[in-house]
């Protein structure tokens, strides 16, 4: 059975979390371009949700939103770096965004204007 109480709150969330990217973003003057995926999930359906690519100097940072059910927590979204290719996970754990490694390894900083303005410069600089 489809529940799309779930659908809109994750959704919700997505919308949200790339609202605050761009607005981050448009802070530092960096460019970014939003697009719709469309996602199906057998609890949950067909959805659209935003994904954001994020220009800055020394290369892009796209955030990918993968699935409502994901393990650990309550939805998953990628953090992919261009052109190096590194990746974190921001998951959502009671309501609020963690980031975790590849590994599951949380990440040491919160969720915030301050890390993701990190993660833009140093994911790519790792290269």
């Amino acid at each position: 059975m489809i529940d799309k109480t779930v659908q809109q709150e994750w959704t919700k969330a997505v919308e949200g979390l790339i609202e605050e990217a761009s607005a981050w973003s448009h802070a530092k003057n960096w460019v970014t371009h939003t697009r719709r995926l469309v996602l199906t999930e057998d609890k949950i359906g067909t959805y659209e949700v935003p994904e954001l690519t994020v220009e800055a100097p020394g290369g892009r940072l796209i955030l990918e939103p993968i699935a409502r059910w994901s393990s650990p927590g309550e939805g998953r979204v990628d953090v992919l770096a261009w052109p190096s290719l590194n990746r974190l996970m921001l998951v959502r754990m009671n309501g609020a965004w963690v980031l975790l490694t590849e590994a599951g390894v949380r990440w040491p900083q919160a969720w915030s204007e301050q890390t993701f303005a990190y993660l833009v410069a140093e994911l790519n600089a790792a290269a």
